[in-house]
């Protein structure tokens, strides 16, 4: 998914909401539908938040480092080898 920085007027005021989806129109829909009574200016792709991206990160190092081979089939293994 692609994440777009929509600007809404609402009550006089403009504000920058980040929202998260596949397209430029549906996420100008998803803002009209999340605030009913504000006005969609313009909706500009960006890239993902920091935290995000360094979430992914961790949690695919993470995935990295789990042990691949249980140690019961390396014992095993290894016990065959010496027979």
């Amino acid at each position: 998914m692609k994440h777009f920085n929509v600007t809404v007027m609402e009550r006089g005021r403009r504000r920058v909401e980040l929202l998260q989806s596949n397209n430029k129109i549906s996420a100008v829909n998803l803002a009209k539908s999340k605030f009913p009574g504000a006005m969609v200016i313009k909706a500009v792709e960006t890239s993902a938040p920091m935290e995000e991206t360094i979430g992914n990160f961790t949690k695919n190092l993470k995935r990295s480092f789990k042990k691949k081979i249980d140690i019961n089939d390396k014992i095993s293994t290894i016990a065959r080898s010496l027979l």
